[in-house]
């Protein structure tokens, strides 16, 4: 119940600010914020984003990204990133970094990662690719109900499985 209750304040206080329509710094371009939620059979999902224009030109825009998602099953991530993006006569080319810090609801740990990425986005298609780089541990060893399971017999061995969450190292490419 105290996720959804920090969820609806945080969504409610957000949503209430005017503030974000329209920037003193850049009146060509205005800030929104998003609030979603699911709710599904396993897990309900809560997440709001505000977008806030930092500076701008007729044809450039920096901005700074706020977001922050959580579940019903104790995880929590939060993002906060600045971006870029500059109109050209086929498209909008962009480029970002972002510093991502998530708490695993099996391992309780928290996670820390930075993410950089560029974009091409024209009016029928687009493409973006992300880097992404973790700032803690690699492998963090569940506890409280993930740890060694109990042996098992497969085939011919003996085996054991252990939970473990990895911070990974990709550059996806989505398009």
């Amino acid at each position: 119940m105290r996720f959804y209750s920090s969820f609806i304040a945080l969504a409610s206080l957000l949503a209430a600010s005017p503030a974000l329509a329209f920037s003193p710094f850049c009146p060509h371009y205005g800030g929104h914020v998003d609030v979603e939620g699911k709710l599904g059979g396993r897990r309900d999902l809560g997440e709001t984003s505000v977008f806030v224009p930092v500076a701008c030109s007729q044809d450039a825009l920096l901005f700074s990204d706020l977001r922050f998602r959580a579940d019903n099953q104790s995880n929590r991530e939060g993002n906060i990133g600045l971006g870029v993006r500059v109109l050209k006569d086929t498209g909008v080319a962009g480029g970002y970094a972002y510093f991502d810090r998530k708490r695993s609801g099996v391992t309780d740990k928290y996670h820390s990662q930075v993410t950089v990425g560029a974009e091409w986005l024209a009016q029928d298609w687009e493409v973006r690719a992300n880097g992404y780089a973790p700032l803690t541990g690699d492998v963090e060893t569940a506890a409280g109900g993930g740890g060694i399971s109990a042996p098992f017999l497969q085939g011919t061995g003996i085996f054991a499985q252990q939970t473990a969450q990895r911070a990974l190292r990709e550059i996806p490419l989505y398009g």
